[in-house]
């Protein structure tokens, strides 16, 4: 069997031309590997010591440690951009200013049924423009030895990790 780049990347639960973002609302499209996951989280930092307490938070998706997931027997790979922001410049990894929310259908390789593990990395920034004073956040989902099969990934407000 030959490896091609496309099937590397399938393997890894990347696309090599990822489908396009969908309109809030709608489901993700899947196909015998795809498998349409919603992330949700919140930012309501009013309980953190200023100058927290009006900051942004931004996943960590560029630099190392970065936000990633892997299947039971896989290696790690990065979280798809079908769950990055869409913007007027482009696509960029999410972020949040204080009291706001965020969901995104995405879409992961490798079908429904497979058991994964994310590693989530998100920076806190105190002065609400992405520089400034940082603080930073890494947990993973479910657990750190625990799998999950689950459609939606709820991680809460991200203010109670920091």
């Amino acid at each position: 069997m030959q490896l091609t780049a496309t099937t590397l990347l399938a393997c890894m639960g990347l696309a090599m031309f990822p489908r396009a973002a969908t309109a809030p609302g709608e489901s993700a499209p899947t196909d015998s590997y795809g498998c349409a996951i919603t992330l949700k989280f919140s930012w309501q930092p009013a309980a953190l010591a200023p100058p927290f307490d009006r900051s942004v938070v931004q996943m960590q998706t560029a630099v190392s440690p970065k936000t990633r997931v892997r299947i039971r027997s896989g290696t790690w790979s990065e979280l798809p951009t079908s769950f990055w922001l869409r913007t007027s410049g482009g696509i960029a990894p999410p972020f949040l200013r204080a009291g706001a929310s965020y969901s995104q259908v995405g879409e992961m390789r490798l079908g429904c049924n497979n058991n994964r593990r994310y590693h989530f990395v998100f920076t806190m920034y105190s002065d609400g423009l992405l520089r400034g004073s940082t603080r930073q956040a890494q947990f993973y989902y479910p657990s750190e030895t625990g799998w999950t099969t689950a459609r939606t990934i709820d991680l809460g407000n991200l203010a109670t990790r920091f």
